[in-house]
């Protein structure tokens, strides 16, 4: 009786587990590219955990809630976009950010020391710190707002990439 009842289980089990996306736009582009089917404001999360590259560029969307369960992600592509906060720090595979034309204030990527590109040009992010980030190797964040940028990882000599042009607030480095 009892190995019936597992039986009956396992697919709850293993199939049950969702991820929200409150976002019904960053849905859209989900089912757009065959994660997910119905615009119910969740993926089944097995559906996404395995994804590595993701792009979700010029959807309309406002909030990437949900995006901390693509837990193999290393390329996010998320360019004009309204999105005005988004939470990173459990995607510590990411090697390529591409957040260009959206609305980001705050940026944690301390928790991402694998990441090598950061693009953020045309956000009013306000400072950004990149401490932890000794992979890096170009950072482009040419019209931004970002006033004070901390890059001290002890690892620059690689970067070859540093594009911070038409950034009049920028005051610390």
């Amino acid at each position: 009786m009892k190995k019936l009842l597992f039986l009956l289980m396992f697919p709850v089990l293993c199939f049950g587990q969702y991820t929200l996306i409150p976002d019904q736009n960053f849905e859209q582009a989900l089912i757009d590219l065959g994660y997910d089917s119905i615009l119910d404001g969740q993926v089944i999360t097995n559906n996404i955990n395995f994804i590595d590259s993701l792009n979700v560029s010029n959807n309309n969307i406002s909030d990437l809630t949900g995006i901390e369960d693509f837990t193999a992600l290393k390329y996010l592509f998320c360019q004009n976009n309204p999105i005005g906060s988004l939470n990173l720090t459990q995607n510590n595979l990411l090697v390529e950010l591409d957040l260009f034309l959206n609305q980001i204030t705050y940026l944690d990527l301390t928790q991402n020391i694998l990441l090598k590109n950061i693009y953020f040009e045309g956000n009013p992010l306000v400072g950004l710190d990149l401490s932890n980030n000794v992979n890096l190797i170009g950072l482009w964040g040419n019209g931004s707002d970002i006033s004070c940028l901390n890059i001290k990882n002890g690892n620059n000599l690689y970067i070859n990439n540093f594009y911070l042009s038409f950034t009049p607030n920028l005051t610390c480095i």
